[in-house]
């Protein structure tokens, strides 16, 4: 709870410190005095958004610390808005407002006006019926859905449309088989030159190599007849050698052997060039497609290869993914559904509920339902709440914002919040939501706050007496120009604000005695 609350220079407020207790905590003051920045100060201090405007005329700053006492222990928080910052401190120490949200949002639930338009919005009704189902239920859907879309994550990681994968596995087999059935190696174009070149013109070689054939012939008869010749000599004079003439005479036997067998292996085969040709042919296309040379198309089939490997591994685990994805999706499904039951139990629960406070709020005949409607499939979409209303059973039911009128939508808003209110919020904040209601309807809803109170601390901006009889303690909001402040006010002072809130004459008998016999009725006399 709120053990004390300090507030500095916020809009009108100058300097209020007040001191609150456990149960109900009415707020009351004349129109126009300030009630509602009092809420805004609590507001602060649970992280929400600080707007520079409610900094007031009495300094450069405004602000609002409290001190809170949850489970047994002590906690303070405070916030600072000033020169266009907001600061936030939690037990001592600068912190970002977030911590404020995180520690100090959980323990208050803040009903205000406008939730009137917005009960019957199917995020405001799934806030009030969620915490009234098993822990569970709930975590099984979001354990549900976490694997789900961790699953979809590791698909789109992988390459997302599984479609473009395979197109591309397709394509990457194909340039890989495309090069791999040509059997090309290093140096097979350097051979085909030749050999075509050798086949175009087989007929001018073989011309060629006869006539050298011929010359070496007669050289190597010469070369022969000068061999004799030295040999003579050398018998005559033996410093004449004749070996080099020798080694020449063997050298053009050798290359006539050579020539010999070039003319022999060289034949005019129009087939086989019309295949090398086709060879070539084949090769261009594929440095076209992949590369400049051999070894370019070859670096890129094996570039090639290496992704298809992991392309294809991915595929392998892209075929997993998808009995993967398949299993979660109908996890998911049945957490939802299991949800959605435990949704529509609760809701009923809620509903029925607060029939009763209707009942006793003066809507006896209203009818009051909450639907919860599926989705297609959990895994694009989520349930829809619904809120159906009449204020009575011969009249027809339908949209609850349309159909109710300003008091009901209040009464409606009491009903469900007493009916659905969070029972782990020790903090409850009304803020003037009894608009449109008056007699023995206030009476009722002055004793259900005081119940909702039990155990927690409920803070109740009000306009109505008969609320404010019922409170633990009671804070007035005063005002003196462009000045304001808070008291906490007891016995007398408080008899005096009553009457005021009754009559409008806080020091009129006829008032006071109503006051008196209103705290009487709230056993705080």
């Amino acid at each position: 709870m709120i053990d004390e609350l300090a507030v500095r220079n916020l809009g009108v407020l100058d300097a209020s410190d007040v001191e609150l207790a456990p149960g109900l905590v009415a707020i009351t003051g004349e129109t126009g005095a300030g009630k509602t920045l009092l809420l805004g100060a609590i507001r602060l201090l649970t992280g929400r958004r600080a707007d520079p405007q409610i900094v007031g005329p009495s300094g450069e700053e405004a602000t609002v610390e409290a001190r809170l006492l949850v489970d047994g222990d002590e906690h303070v928080a405070s916030r600072r808005v000033g020169g266009g910052k907001s600061r936030a401190y939690f037990d001592g120490s600068m912190v970002p407002a977030k911590v404020l949200e995180e520690r100090v949002g959980p323990l208050v639930d803040i009903v205000a006006q406008d939730e009137r338009m917005r009960i019957a919005n199917s995020e405001t009704l799934r806030r009030l019926v969620d915490p009234h189902l098993a822990p569970q239920v709930l975590a099984a859907f979001d354990e549900a859905r976490a694997e789900y879309e961790r699953l979809r994550g590791d698909l789109q990681a992988i390459g997302g449309d599984r479609r473009v994968l395979e197109r591309r596995q397709d394509l990457l087999a194909y340039q890989v088989g495309e090069i791999r059935r040509a059997g090309f190696a290093p140096g097979d174009e350097e051979r085909l030159q030749v050999d075509v070149s050798r086949l175009r013109n087989a007929e001018e070689i073989v011309e060629i190599l006869g006539l050298a054939h011929q010359s070496l012939e007669t050289a190597r008869d010469a070369a022969g007849s000068a061999l004799d010749l030295l040999r003579r000599a050398g018998r005559l004079d033996p410093t004449i050698g004749h070996r080099t003439a020798a080694d020449a005479a063997a050298l053009l036997a050798e290359v006539l052997g050579e020539v010999r067998a070039w003319m022999e292996g060289i034949s005019h085969d129009p087939d086989l060039l019309e295949a090398t040709e086709r060879r070539i042919a084949e090769l261009r296309d594929l440095q076209r497609k992949y590369g400049a040379s051999v070894a370019e198309v070859l670096e890129f089939a094996e570039n090639a290869q290496t992704e298809l490997t992991r392309l294809e591994s991915l595929l392998e685990h892209a075929d997993e993914l998808d009995g993967a994805i398949a299993a979660a999706t109908r996890r998911l499904e049945e957490a939802g559904t299991a949800r959605r039951e435990a949704r529509l139990a609760a809701a009923r629960r809620i509903a029925a509920t607060a029939r009763e406070h209707l009942d006793a709020l003066g809507l006896g005949r209203a009818v009051l339902e909450i639907d919860v409607a599926g989705p297609t499939s959990y895994t694009d979409g989520d349930d829809v709440f619904s809120l159906r209303f009449a204020s009575d059973k011969r009249l027809g039911e339908g949209d609850a914002r349309k159909l109710a009128s300003g008091g009901e939508l209040s009464r409606l808003v009491l009903a469900l919040r007493l009916a659905g209110g969070r029972p782990d919020v020790p903090i409850l904040v009304f803020d003037e939501i009894d608009a449109g209601i008056g007699g023995e309807t206030a009476l009722a809803l002055g004793r259900k706050l005081a119940a909702l109170s039990a155990g927690r601390q409920v803070l109740c901006v009000t306009h109505l007496p008969q609320v404010a009889a019922f409170a633990d303690v009671h804070l007035v909001v005063r005002r003196s120009g462009a000045h304001a402040w808070v008291e906490r006010i007891e016995r007398d002072a408080r008899t005096e604000e009553l009457s005021r809130m009754l009559a409008g004459l806080p020091d009129s008998d006829p008032g006071r005695e109503h006051a008196i016999e209103l705290l009487n009725l709230a056993g705080k006399g």
